[in-house]
């Protein structure tokens, strides 16, 4: 297996052979800044090493077959600017910790079957430590009610 422990851009995107899971290698990339997954026929849930990516800024899934919950374990990317889990089969409610991430600008969840509120934690940023959000996108239907 390889390494690419200094890699900071991942795109395989719009790559419909791409399938499967995100592989578990893509977690040890510790200097990956921004991430492109969008537009393949990859799969199943987030693996929670993603997670720990502390470098990420950017992660676009857009347009592919992720599914499962959105985790609370998103607060942990603090140097997230962008994140676009769009077109997915996310399902449960938007996780709280989307509000602790400073840097967060863009955010966009529609087209997934999440379901409850868009959480006050991401609303009701203010304050010098925090960005605006200055594109949030969410299915406003019966399953998630926009009350910011």
């Amino acid at each position: 297996m390889f390494s690419l422990p200094n890699l900071e851009k991942l795109d395989v995107s719009n790559n419909r052979g791409l399938n499967g899971t995100i592989p578990e290698i893509i977690t040890a990339m510790q200097s990956l800044e921004h991430l492109y997954l969008h537009n393949t026929s990859m799969c199943g849930t987030l693996p929670l090493g993603l997670f720990d990516l502390i470098n990420l800024q950017m992660l676009s899934l857009n347009s592919s077959s992720f599914s499962g919950t959105l985790p609370d374990d998103f607060a942990k990317l603090s140097n997230a600017e962008q994140i676009q889990p769009v077109d997915n089969n996310f399902t449960g409610t938007i996780p709280e910790g989307f509000g602790l991430l400073s840097y967060l600008r863009k955010l966009e969840l529609y087209g997934n079957l999440l379901t409850g509120t868009v959480p006050e934690a991401i609303c009701n940023r203010t304050g010098e430590a925090f960005y605006d959000i200055n594109f949030l996108t969410a299915d406003c239907t019966n399953e998630v009610s926009c009350d910011c």
